[in-house]
């Protein structure tokens, strides 16, 4: 929530972000970063929602599902 800061690598099925996070969130299904929301670090999830006046710095990928099958 607005007001709290946590510092350290997340793994969570789904991450919502309203204060500040320092670290790496990795393989979560859903994140969500709130409009009081900071994240300083490398985002890696199945889909991201950001509002406006959130703010991030690092690395963003989402919506790529590693376990799919490709023909190429």
């Amino acid at each position: 929530e607005a007001g709290a800061k946590v510092t350290g690598g997340v793994r969570a099925h789904t991450v919502i972000i309203g204060g500040e996070l320092e670290g790496n969130i990795d393989a979560a299904s859903r994140v969500e970063l709130l409009q009081t929301g900071v994240l300083n670090g490398d985002l890696k999830a199945g889909s991201l929602t950001v509002a406006a006046g959130s703010r991030m710095r690092g690395r963003v990928e989402f919506g790529w599902d590693e376990h799919a099958k490709t023909g190429v």
